[in-house]
């Protein structure tokens, strides 16, 4: 299978008919990082002068069909005697950089970030609802993009950019799953495995009610805690959270979310099918710790003249 792939960056359109042109495409996605990267190394093309920081980007790979993996935008340029390097930030960079203040009353964590979304002008993918909220004061002293993450984290949901730059904001599925044979598709595989928490306390704003989060809210002597689990683990403090239900909810995600510290990392023949959120599962190995269903939490796709089309996954279970 020969590599086949396109690049759009601004007004310049390079594909496999200009092998010339294309050094080097590496595309990282991250489950555990803010923004998505793409870096590209050119030869000196002609138009580069027309090019500019915050051009769009968009990048397909495959073979016989090629698959977008990524659409973003210019963050830098830099040109040497024979080559062009040009970095790109995922559409995150847009909560990123994006700062204001307002309250949001009674509202579920899902809508509050697609209001944040639109403010951004970041496009909206798939957000489901998460968890409900009494109150949430969103400050101009903290980036948009640090409520989204807690309001992920607060739902057990991931949030991140798919291909086509838009956000997503929800549960994990595994319903798309990747097979992946050895000494097929899989050229190397690493796994480790750490001991998780066997519990997650949940701490809220004290003045509130343990009536649930339909009901008013005054000032409590009781504590506000929820709980999960059973054993040492995790506590957690959250201004946010003001009833027990809400708290015991937040407490079920977390410990969920941190009892995946069975890791493995794999590196493939090239597939740009394999996209943040989907599954994959390894095929022909004997080892228990390589059997099963893992969630993928990164992708590195990296082609290059010297050492062609590889993908690196770093994927992630319950212990």
């Amino acid at each position: 299978m020969i590599p086949d792939y396109s690049v759009d960056v601004g007004s310049l359109s390079i594909d496999a008919s200009q092998p010339e042109e294309i050094q080097e495409i590496s595309v990282k996605l991250s489950l555990d990082t803010p923004a998505d990267t793409c870096h590209l190394s050119l030869g000196l093309i002609p138009d580069f002068s027309k090019l500019k920081t915050l051009d769009p980007v968009s990048i397909e790979l495959g073979y016989d069909s090629k698959t977008t993996v990524f659409t973003g935008i210019v963050d830098s340029l830099h040109s040497e005697f024979r080559t062009v390097e040009i970095q790109g930030l995922s559409q995150m960079l847009k909560l990123l950089k994006q700062r204001f203040s307002q309250a949001y009353l009674n509202q579920s964590a899902g809508d509050i970030v697609k209001d944040i979304c639109n403010k951004a002008g970041v496009s909206i993918g798939d957000v489901e609802d998460g968890i409900s909220l009494p109150s949430l004061f969103v400050s101009q002293d903290v980036p948009s993009y640090e409520y989204v993450k807690e309001l992920a984290d607060r739902s057990g949901f991931d949030v991140y950019i798919n291909p086509d730059g838009q956000l997503v904001f929800k549960e994990f599925d595994s319903a798309n799953v990747h097979d992946l044979e050895y000494a097929n598709e899989i050229i190397r595989v690493e796994t480790s495995q750490y001991h998780p928490p066997q519990a997650v306390k949940v701490y809220g704003e004290s003045p509130s009610s343990s009536m649930g989060s339909d009901t008013s809210h005054w000032l409590s002597k009781e504590k506000m805690e929820g709980a999960a689990g059973d054993g040492d683990g995790l506590i957690i403090y959250d201004a946010a959270i003001r009833d027990k239900e809400t708290a015991d909810a937040v407490a079920k995600a977390r410990l969920a979310r941190a009892k995946h510290t069975h890791f493995v990392s794999v590196v493939t023949l090239g597939n740009p099918e394999i996209k943040l959120g989907d599954s994959v599962s390894l095929k022909g190995f004997e080892q228990d710790l390589l059997k099963g269903e893992f969630k993928v939490r990164s992708v590195h796709h990296h082609l290059s003249k010297r050492r062609g089309f590889t993908t690196r996954l770093r994927c992630s279970k319950e212990a």
